[in-house]
């Protein structure tokens, strides 16, 4: 296994990858690349499908673990579907043992077959859901069942507008965002889920266990589709009304004089360019600030080591003084950000 290790921040090698929060045939936004220290076992190695299968063969052949120590790992503790470190399903009737992993900008599933001796290892640089989606197709073939293959995404600019937006339901927020003539789905701590298309209202994606979420979009007493419910096995699990339909975003830090906690100050729309985002005069102090949305952690983009936004990323250090906060969405995926001090 010699594409494998920690440290993929200082990585060199002319096949390293860069991770995307965002990515398609017109856009991108690149994800923030952590210390290797920073997640240590949620994330904290990089590796190749050629090595993890290497790693799946030693396993097998038991020349990782003794045969008995493997089996009190993959055994489910008390009825729970974890051992240690790994994790039993049924999918698509077959018993899988494996588990998914990621961070910004990359996302993995790795399962085994073992009745049919099958290792299934999806990886991908783009933080989305698709790994599930195609690691569930081939245990499809596996099972002799049929499969559909996913549809395109395009929705129509008409139903971008429709559809996107803020969301709040009874116990969270969360955002359909559009872009490129299709929606994705954000909740808090969670990175960007790709939907697709079953029609104009209804969308879906598969997740680690197996199910399809569907969205489905209802309209309201005056025909706007302002109503969003998330149904799994044709049951209604959330329902959510659209309280906006742009980004309410604001700063907050301990630069701030409200500090983390907020109320966030709150940038305006330029009255010349509504996709630039603005606050004038505002006093700092010597501290650190970050940008968020609708004064929660859903979407809170930081810096990474280039000076561009990002998800996840680092807070930004800021020097006592009177700013005005210049916030650009001309590109939403890849929002720009201005701190202009006052003599």
């Amino acid at each position: 296994m010699k594409n494998t290790g920690f440290d993929f921040k200082d990585l060199k090698d002319k096949n390293k990858t860069t991770g995307y929060e965002y990515l398609s045939a017109h856009n991108y936004r690149e994800a923030v690349v952590y210390d290797y220290n920073h997640p240590h076992a949620a994330g904290d190695m990089y590796s190749t499908v050629e090595d993890l299968y290497k790693f799946y063969q030693g396993l097998k052949a038991y020349k990782i673990l003794k045969k008995e120590t493997l089996e009190k790992a993959q055994t489910p503790f008390k009825n729970y579907h974890y051992g240690y470190g790994w994790q039993e399903q049924e999918l698509k009737g077959k018993t899988t043992i494996g588990h998914d992993g990621g961070g910004p900008g990359f996302v993995c599933r790795f399962l085994t077959i073992p009745g049919d001796d099958v290792s299934i290892i999806v990886l991908s640089n783009v933080r989305d859901h698709s790994v599930f989606q195609i690691a569930d197709k081939i245990i499809a073939i596996f099972a002799d069942q049929t499969y559909d293959l996913p549809k395109k995404n395009t929705i129509g600019t008409t139903y971008e507008k429709a559809l996107s937006g803020l969301y709040q339901s009874k116990n969270s927020y969360f955002y359909i965002l559009a872009n490129d003539n299709a929606l994705s789905f954000k909740e808090t701590n969670e990175g960007e889920g790709n939907l697709f298309t079953e029609n104009s209202t209804k969308f879906y994606i598969n997740n680690q266990n197996g199910e399809t979420i569907f969205f489905e979009f209802k309209s309201d007493s005056n025909g706007k589709n302002t109503i969003l419910n998330i149904v799994i096995k044709d049951k209604v699990v959330k329902e959510a009304k659209k309280i906006s339909d742009n980004f309410l975003i604001g700063v907050t830090g301990n630069a701030t004089a409200n500090g983390w906690n907020g109320p966030d100050i709150k940038l305006i729309p330029n009255e010349k360019n509504m996709d630039v985002l603005e606050a004038k005069n505002v006093q700092l102090k010597s501290g650190q600030i970050k940008f968020r949305g609708n004064n929660e952690w859903t979407v809170d983009p930081g810096i990474n080591d280039s000076n561009q936004l990002v998800q996840y990323g680092r807070n930004i250090n800021v020097e006592a003084g009177t700013y005005d906060i210049i916030f650009n969405t001309t590109n939403p995926v890849r929002p720009t950000y201005q701190l202009v001090k006052k003599k």
